[in-house]
């Protein structure tokens, strides 16, 4: 079934929003819909997208238009977190230092709580460190991007999930 969206039609803005909100909830650069949904513990269940993305993998479709937004950022080698971050999980599979899929959805919620896509978005103005209020998760950044509403984070997710899967982005 191929089903045509009208971006000036009230379905295809819901799907347009829709879509934006799976990426920013993700964290990715590239669209979602080119990427292997098993690769990401922390998509969304049950959602009828989510069911959409499974199964164009399945039949190794996938979907795309120039409409769709996708995070940007001002610094050449600034890679997003997420993609990070399971980058790390998969360097640290069967090692003492492994990072479990609990712990990627706990740095992803932290991750929106922050309102943070990209690397830059955490770190001191030198880029060399991760900022205080990051690691402790202390306060949101100012941004006129739009995130989800979190409430701050239970303070164990940011001490003993945020900060070690952090730790290991670099």
């Amino acid at each position: 079934m191929i089903i045509t969206l009208q971006k000036n039609t009230i379905v295809g803005r819901q799907t347009e929003i829709l879509i934006a909100t799976y990426q920013r909830f993700l964290g990715l650069d590239t669209p979602f819909f080119h990427a292997d949904p098993t690769s990401f513990s922390y998509r969304p269940k049950h959602s009828i997208l989510t069911f959409v993305w499974e199964e164009l993998h399945k039949m190794q479709g996938t979907i795309s238009s120039s409409n769709w937004w996708l995070p940007t950022t001002n610094f050449d080698s600034d890679p997003p977190i997420m993609p990070s971050l399971l980058d790390a999980q998969r360097r640290a599979r069967n090692t003492p230092h492994a990072i479990s899929d609990k712990m990627i959805r706990h740095a992803n919620l932290v991750r929106l709580f922050l309102r943070a896509t990209f690397l830059s978005d955490i770190l001191t103005p030198d880029m060399t460190t991760f900022a205080d209020w990051a690691l402790a998760a202390t306060q949101q950044r100012q941004t006129s991007e739009i995130y989800i509403q979190l409430k701050h984070p239970h303070p164990l997710k940011c001490s003993n999930n945020g900060k070690p899967s952090l730790d290991r982005l670099s």
